[in-house]
């Protein structure tokens, strides 16, 4: 006699690449294991297919899955933290994921680097991490305040990861009092 089954197919969206996931269950009650790999990181779409004991399809549905590694901003600075107005400031860190149970260097991802007291007409600097997952930026400032950087996602909680803040104070020019 046939029984009832559901299977879930898991797929990386615009490719042809699919993961295979096994099944177990008890009662109610289903687990679909899917084994990703450290290159797998991306929204991937798994599919569950519900099939009744006579062969008909009860139910389908799909939902995006968020594949990803914990991730952290690590070394952000800002240098001077003194500064005389109208003169630059560096931001600069580094951003990691934890890969096969090591921090490791993330190459190609986005930073935005924000300034606290925004004022109008403000916009954060963005900014790629190069190979070693190094990120600077060179900016001039005018106002004391608050820097902080950002990147848009961290693979174990969904959400983005914030680094420190560091405060630079500006002074004017000839009053340079550290």
């Amino acid at each position: 006699m046939p029984r009832a089954k559901v299977e879930l197919a898991v797929t990386l969206p615009g490719t042809t690449v699919v993961k295979d996931s096994t099944v177990t269950h008890q009662g109610r009650i289903w687990i679909f294991r899917t084994v990703f790999a450290p290159g797998d990181v991306g929204v991937w779409k798994a599919t569950a297919t519900a099939t009744a004991a006579d062969g008909i399809t009860q139910a389908k549905t799909s939902a995006p899955l968020l594949v990803g590694h914990a991730t952290r901003i690590v070394g952000f600075d800002v240098r001077p933290r003194v500064v005389v107005k109208g003169h630059d400031v560096t931001v600069s860190g580094r951003v990691q994921a934890r890969i096969d149970g090591r921090w490791r260097d993330l190459a190609g991802k986005a930073v935005v680097i924000f300034f606290k007291p925004a004022v109008p007409g403000d916009l954060p600097l963005q900014v790629i991490t190069d190979g070693h997952g190094r990120f600077s930026a060179q900016e001039t400032q005018n106002r004391s305040g608050w820097y902080t950087a950002f990147t848009d996602y961290d693979g174990q909680t969904g959400e983005g990861i914030l680094s420190r803040m560091v405060f630079v104070k500006v002074i004017k020019s000839g009053h340079a009092h550290f």
